[in-house]
């Protein structure tokens, strides 16, 4: 949380900090964003509205590879990222390996072919919404749905693939 709030404040001056909804909050000409804690991670609540005028630096996003390292850079201006995966909430049971997301037609894990989709998007709820979706659609199927804004698929056996447009400033090379 303490790592956030360094970043959130040593980006631009103009955000402030304060307590509401007693939890910390950032703002400039709106609240941008809230800690929303938990008992065992920390996520954050964007607030729509809140927009920083001028132009924005790149920042440079590390996707993670489930498996270790990185597995993607993008170098962001505006807009949302978000990963989805069964890494971090795996395990193994009596009926073998299970994980959080579940096929509603079986009760049991989705086992597709991905084991995570990070997606670009407009907002950070798209981005958020497409990565689950992908990664639950297989390969085929997120492939189709992250070729509008782009984004990273990792497949079960590891390989790394871009999705989108390879020109697009939002992704560069690892």
């Amino acid at each position: 949380m303490q790592a956030v709030r360094k970043v959130t404040l040593d980006a631009d001056p103009r955000i402030t900090e304060s307590i509401k909804w007693s939890t910390p909050t950032y703002s400039y000409q709106g609240n941008i964003f809230s800690f929303n804690p938990a008992k065992n991670f920390v996520s954050l609540l964007f607030h729509t509205g809140a927009k920083i005028p001028g132009e924005l630096a790149a920042r440079l996003v590390e996707v993670e590879h489930p498996l270790g390292g990185v597995a993607h850079r993008l170098a962001l201006r505006e807009g949302g990222v978000a990963t989805s995966g069964i890494g971090g909430r795996l395990w193994h049971d009596a009926a073998g390996f299970a994980h959080h997301l579940l096929d509603p037609a079986t009760g049991r894990p989705a086992w597709t072919g991905l084991i995570q989709a990070t997606a670009l998007a407009p907002t950070a709820l798209e981005a958020e919404t497409l990565a689950k979706m992908a990664l639950l659609s297989g390969p085929g199927g997120g492939r189709r749905l992250l070729r509008g804004f782009g984004g990273v698929v990792v497949h079960e056996d590891g390989d790394v693939e871009i999705v989108g447009d390879p020109a697009a400033p939002a992704a560069v090379a690892a």
